[in-house]
């Protein structure tokens, strides 16, 4: 018996979740993490830059063909490992006490997300199962770029260190999570999906690709919607091992979209103790609260 867990967020506020049963002999949770993507709109000279920079230059005529370039698009110098879909991090400056930071901030917004989401009354009777990891990770990529009250709001909400503490111990966390593992397989993917012919700042473009392992890719959002939202569904569907087809819904991206910021995670896994899935077992309101040491 084993479970299978794949996550996405794209860089979202509001959240969908998604359950699903597969096969008999494992079980498989898909979760959606929302559908609502980033506009430039609190990232303003952070993340645009007046000055022309280097952009990448994909112009998809169809998804397939994006997709294809998407995968080799602002690729890293580092040497990635053997998981496909793995970009390396830069973690050489990190610290026991940085990623120890990271880690109890990621913590405090686990329990503050869990309260909210299980306060719900609609939520009394179900069960409760999402990724803080991700949430919290998709949200750095736009903290970046972020300023005035924007950044203190999310500051507030994700308790994040300052930003020389969280991106190295970020990466830190990062290459720890997408190590080959002989007893279970997890990865995580970050990409950052960019307006054809905008001209990011290049030091967001470095920190989204340095600490967060990130892909950039350009896509014409503008005059090609539809073969952009399949390009990056198929993105976290190859990421998630299939798991999540479709993270982005018919008519999420429009010509007025101009970044969306994604965070996957796959992980699967044989339980401890195996069990025949016939059997019923009580379930456990259970929160794992993790600490790592590298």
């Amino acid at each position: 018996m084993s479970i299978n867990h794949s996550y996405s967020s794209p860089m979202s506020i509001n959240h969908s979740y998604s359950n699903r049963n597969i096969a008999t002999k494992h079980i498989a949770v898909a979760i959606a993490l929302g559908a609502l993507l980033s506009i430039l709109s609190g990232c303003n000279s952070s993340l645009i830059d007046t000055k022309p920079s280097q952009t990448a230059s994909i112009t998809p005529s169809t998804a397939d063909d994006a997709l294809a370039k998407s995968e080799v698009q602002n690729s890293s110098e580092l040497k990635p490992n053997n998981n496909d879909n793995h970009s390396p991090a830069d973690a050489f400056v990190s610290t026991p006490e940085g990623i120890a930071q990271v880690v109890t901030a990621n913590n405090q917004f686990a329990i503050d997300m869990y309260q909210q989401i299980n306060g719900q009354s609609k939520q009394a009777e179900k069960n409760v199962f999402f990724s803080p990891y991700s949430l919290s990770t998709a949200m750095a990529m736009l903290y970046a770029a972020a300023e005035g009250e924007t950044k203190a709001q999310i500051q507030r909400t994700f308790y994040y260190p300052a930003l020389n503490v969280l991106n190295p111990n970020s990466a830190a966390l990062h290459e720890q999570f997408n190590k080959p593992n002989p007893n279970y397989q997890l990865a995580t993917a970050n990409d950052l999906w960019i307006q054809q012919g905008l001209r990011p700042n290049q030091n967001y473009l470095d920190t989204v690709q340095r600490y967060y392992g990130g892909k950039v890719t350009n896509l014409d959002f503008k005059n090609s919607p539809e073969p952009s939202r399949q390009t990056i569904n198929k993105t976290i569907a190859k990421h998630t091992q299939q798991m999540i087809p479709e993270v982005l819904p018919a008519s999420s991206i429009n010509a007025d979209t101009v970044t969306v910021l994604t965070n996957a995670v796959y992980f699967k896994g044989d339980w401890k103790n195996p069990f025949a899935p016939s059997e019923k077992r009580p379930l456990i309101n259970l929160m794992v609260l993790s600490s790592m040491s590298i």
